[in-house]
């Protein structure tokens, strides 16, 4: 028997518990996505395309605070969408990765909040797992082709943003997207 010390592996992201829940959207609908409805430019990041990043994304869900105790120099781009104090509901998280997994895309949008790329440094804050909220792991988003579960992380399961990016090396991921709070 080996000893389990981390996350459970994962194949393709099947959707077992959201497959009645996914959006039908026609061609012309910006119903759900919002990508497609006229939002304010942001004078910080202007009409970013989180597409334009070069190959693949490693896509994490899950909980998280701004308590850090260093600052992290980014060696790529990080994408984030909530503001620091705001929620993500679970809601909004699974929402956002059914959409991208249907659009094999990263999306702009995910719930109120739009896209906040930065290349710079931030707060090496912790991500945190829980086994009650079956979407939350991470995942490998590939442009064009689509998304696939990496690892499920449970309760225990408790990584920084410096580790998110050894894992985003270690699959082959150029960049890293995280659907957290930042409370």
């Amino acid at each position: 028997d080996e000893e389990h010390d981390g996350p459970d592996e994962a194949g393709p992201f099947d959707f077992a518990g959201f497959r009645n829940t996914l959006p039908t959207m026609r061609k012309d609908s910006n119903e759900d996505t919002g990508d497609n409805m006229m939002t304010p430019m942001n004078p910080l990041i202007g009409n970013f395309d989180p597409n334009a990043l070069p190959g693949s994304a490693l896509l994490c869900i899950a909980h998280s605070s701004l308590k850090a105790q260093s600052m992290f120099s980014l060696p790529s781009t990080l994408l984030t969408y909530t503001k620091p104090g705001h929620n993500l509901s679970v809601r909004d998280a699974e929402s956002a990765l059914k959409r991208m997994a249907k659009e094999r895309r990263i999306v702009k949008n995910v719930g109120q909040f739009h896209v906040r790329p930065n290349s710079d440094v931030t707060p090496n804050y912790v991500l945190v797992g829980d086994s009650r909220i079956p979407c939350v792991g991470l995942y490998k988003i590939t442009p064009g082709r689509g998304v696939k579960m990496l690892e499920r992380w449970h309760s225990d399961d408790k990584y920084d943003v410096k580790k998110m990016y050894q894992l985003a090396s270690k699959h082959e991921c150029n960049s890293v997207v995280v659907l957290a709070c930042k409370s």
